[in-house]
């Protein structure tokens, strides 16, 4: 646990503590009578424990099988886990769990109180992430990534003398440590209170671009993130209405604000020797909101109502470090930003009748931008300045309604219909309003008890203003580009699902769903995007010693688009097909003496993008993006007696990736980027488990 989250953990739990002994006084409900007899209840008293204990080998190393497991290398690890609760004479109920204790990827929570009275949670999680275990770098790692003293700079990696001597391994990771702690008070019949709070630690490394110009560098900068958060909130409610107010506040902090680096290229003017990036900024952010809901009759209506803000005062980095160029006046010391929200969401359902139903939806949301616009100086990467930029703190408005009504037919059928009005208000974007209308319509059908239909069909079309390109000072943008997510679209949608159990033992289910967009006034930028889904599963289970299932998915992405090299209109296309196919199959088969279990799982992944450039040329494809990863599972449990129990378990796992982008590229295979030679983990790792559980006696 880094020392952060201990000191969090430190701070928070005699306070945690204090207000358990204060609810535990102020709501201590009566001990039941000794001769109270209830014939048809029991009552769980003294407590039960199971721990598993045991070992785990790991035949290879490897980051990407570790990423968020932390069996990251070859050997042995420690299997400890384990449940404890406990009851008590006068209603608390308490318990104990631990996860993976041996392994990074550990976790611990605690859960208790007295159900209708008051809970107390707290949870400690550790999640290890490695993006990459094998880089290789000359940089040294901190908040100044330095070269070796003896380095020579080139103006390409090709002279790079020294760096075959000097490249050293670094893995590109990070420790993500979650530390939450909560309680809940029934302070009366129909009042709740709760609070919570929330930590949420990653400290270790990452890799970002440094450059110069038309010269770059890959670099471990240093990643050191805290965010806290806090919730409290009041709820009452009633036979026929409920509402709840709260508040909810977080804090980002960044202990690594700025990373420098040393240009490993020969400057192109004088004094470009260092480089320097500002990194993520302190924030912070808070909001109120209420949450309410009534029924009368045959109708609901709920509504959540919140207001909020994000501020961001960090004081700005100076434009360059470079010392031959002049000092560069900044608009102001800090962005001084803040932005405040508005939401509104309103709720309504009626049952008309036993067979007609209707419901509606409003929702209301505002971003009021009030950051100050201001021309900023820039400085092209610590080399020379080359004018002036604005800012853009852009604000929306966003008005959504939707309602749909439903009817119920004969023979077990039900149809509905709805639409739906999407509606956005800009300022500062390329586009200063959209409207997107939707209309669908789905049949439901039932038939038998045994088997289920749905189709769904819908359609929309998104409109808007003028589309023009914000000017900020520089042409940073083709006029004739649209963003996808501001253009015309047209766009269709049609699913079936199918649910069929033709016998007790037997359920199948099938889903196929296709999805076409169309931009068709878009000169540059995506013109169309098909998407297709496909899933289909079986399970069997005669009865209660063994069942099976299988299962098989398939996703397709087909998108083209029209780009421009020379900054005018289309001078080229591009057309990209994604494929993914997933395939699994398992069973679990208990002896009849229900002393052993056997279990067996098996899957296979597999991914294809394939990328084609028309520019006036024949075809040319780029070469495929390949991922497999194919997976093996078994294990066997085996009840000595009620007490102690062993299992045996065996994981295989195979993991395949070709990205052309990245294999065969060395540190200096690129003359104008000096790289760390990531390679595309590739990988087969066995791991064989023993464990033994072993279960007290259960203490009255």
């Amino acid at each position: 646990m880094s020392t952060a989250a201990f000191s969090a953990m430190a701070r928070t739990a005699p306070c945690i503590a204090a207000l358990v002994l204060a609810v535990d006084a102020a709501s201590a409900q009566p001990v039941v009578p000794e001769d109270w007899d209830c014939r048809f209840c029991a009552f769980p008293s003294g407590s039960v424990a199971s721990f598993w204990l045991g070992s785990a080998f790991v035949s290879d190393a490897s980051g990407k099988f570790g990423t968020y497991t932390g069996l990251d290398d070859e050997g042995f690890y420690a299997v400890a886990d384990g449940t404890w609760r406990r009851w008590l004479d006068d209603g608390q109920v308490w318990s104990v769990r631990v996860d993976d204790l041996g392994l990074k990827s550990r976790s611990i929570a605690l859960d208790g109180g007295r159900p209708g009275s008051y809970r107390v949670r707290a949870q400690y999680d550790a999640i290890p992430n490695i993006r990459y275990d094998g880089i290789r770098t000359p940089f040294a790692s901190g908040t100044r990534a330095l070269l070796p003293s003896d380095w020579v700079t080139a103006s390409s990696t090709a002279g790079f003398a020294t760096l075959a001597a000097n490249e050293r391994s670094v893995a590109i990771s990070h420790d993500r440590e979650q530390l939450m702690t909560g309680i809940e008070w029934r302070a009366r019949e129909s009042l709740d209170i709760r609070a919570e709070f929330r930590r949420d630690a990653r400290s270790g490394n990452q890799l970002i671009a440094g450059s110069f110009a038309a010269v770059s560098a890959w670099l471990p900068a240093p990643l050191d993130y805290v965010t806290d958060e806090v919730e409290v909130a009041v709820g009452h409610d009633r036979p026929n209405a409920a509402f709840e107010v709260g508040y909810r506040g977080s804090r980002f902090s960044n202990d690594a604000p700025t990373f420098e680096w040393q240009n490993p290229f020969t400057p192109f003017t004088a004094g470009a020797d260092f480089g320097r990036l500002a990194l993520a900024p302190d924030n912070r952010a808070r909001q109120l909101y209420a949450t309410g809901s009534v029924r009368f009759g045959r109708s609901h209506v709920a509504a959540q109502l919140s207001e909020g803000s994000i501020e961001q005062d960090d004081p700005f980095v100076a434009a360059t470090i470079n010392p031959a160029i002049d000092a560069v006046a900044l608009p102001r010391q800090s962005l001084n930003g803040r932005v405040d929200t508005q939401r509104l969401t309103v709720d309504v359902a009626s049952r008309v009748s036993s067979r007609f139903r209707v419901s509606a939806r409003v929702e209301r949301d505002e971003r009021d931008n009030k950051t100050q616009v201001a021309s900023f100086t820039r400085v092209l990467t610590d080399l020379a300045v080359v004018g002036a930029s604005l800012n853009a703190p852009y604000d929306f408005e966003r008005s959504r309604v939707r309602a749909d009504a439903s009817y119920r037919l004969p023979r077990r059928m039900q149809v509905t219909v709805g639409a739906e009005r999407d509606r956005w208000e800009r300022n500062l974007q390329a586009r200063q309003r959209t409207r997107e209308t939707e209309l669908w319509a789905e049949v439901d059908v039932r038939r038998w008890e045994s088997l289920r239909f749905s189709a769904r069909v819908s359609d929309s079309q998104r409109r808007g203003s003028d589309y023009s390109v914000l000017d900020r000072g520089s042409a940073l943008q083709n006029p004739r580009l649209r963003q996808y997510h501001l253009a015309d679209r047209d766009r269709s949608v049609a699913a079936i699902d199918l649910s069929y159990a033709p016998v007790r033992a037997v359920t199948a289910a099938l889903h196929v769903e296709s999805a076409n967009d169309r931009y068709s006034r878009s000169e540059l930028g995506l013109n169309a995007g098909d998407a297709r889904r496909l899933t289909f599963d079986v399970a069997f289970a005669p009865d209660t010693r063994w069942n099976a299932y299988a299962a098989f998915a398939r996703d397709d992405l087909d998108l083209r688009q029209t780009g421009s090299q020379q900054f005018g209109p289309g001078d080229w296309r591009a057309e990209t097909d994604e494929s993914t196919k997933s395939q699994s199959f398992g069973a679990v088969w208990r002896a009849p003496s229900e002393r052993l279990e056997l279990q067996l799982d098996v899957n296979a992944t597999e991914s294809r993008s394939q990328t084609s450039v028309l520019t006036g040329n024949p075809q040319a494809l780029f070469p495929d993006f390949h991922t497999k990863i194919r997976g093996v599972n078994v294990s066997g449990t085996y009840t000595v007696n009620p007490r102690l129990r062993v299992r045996v378990t065996y994981r295989y796992e195979r993991y395949a990736n070709a990205d052309w982008q990245l294999d065969g590229i060395d540190t200096a295979t690129i003359p104008s980027i000096l790289t760390v030679g990531a390679w595309i983990p590739k990988y087969a790792v066995d791991m064989l488990t023993v464990a033994f559980s072993y279960t007290p006696a259960r203490d009255q």
